[in-house]
């Protein structure tokens, strides 16, 4: 893609992201040069970057992550969210995490339409091929 860029290859490889699973030979991607950029309401954050006083919900199903985020982390669905009426305390920042940061911003955008508290995302990632062969 470094090459193609340099030379000036059409179209462009910038906006586009490519996956390659070596374990399986298998190819992936897709390009989001046209896709609108987010509103910078909400700041993805490490999971080292947690406070004790953060209000923390995990969006993983225990099939997903058997262990959550943090221990005190309240565990539930975007679905689930939507009718959940618990505000975090004044001061307080809410924290959503998921596996890629899609959930969570879905679960922020619902927060905030009725809180305007700091609200901070964490994208997990994948769980690791052999822990998930493990389950």
């Amino acid at each position: 893609m470094a090459l193609a860029f340099l030379i000036g290859q059409s179209p462009s490889p910038l906006g586009q992201l490519m996956t390659f699973d070596m374990q399986t030979f298998r190819t992936g991607g897709f390009r989001f040069d046209n896709a609108p950029e987010p509103v910078a309401d909400f700041r993805f954050i490490a999971p080292c970057e947690i406070a004790a006083s953060d209000l923390v919900v995990d969006l993983r199903d225990t099939v997903e992550a058997p262990i959550p985020i943090i221990s005190s982390a309240q565990r539930m669905t975007v679905a689930q969210l939507s009718q959940w009426h618990a505000m975090p305390d004044a001061g307080q920042r809410a924290v959503f995490a998921c596996r890629s940061g899609l959930r969570a911003w879905q679960a922020a955008i619902h927060l905030r339409s009725h809180w305007g508290g700091e609200i901070s995302l964490i994208a997990v990632g994948d769980m690791p091929q052999t822990e998930r062969q493990s389950l």
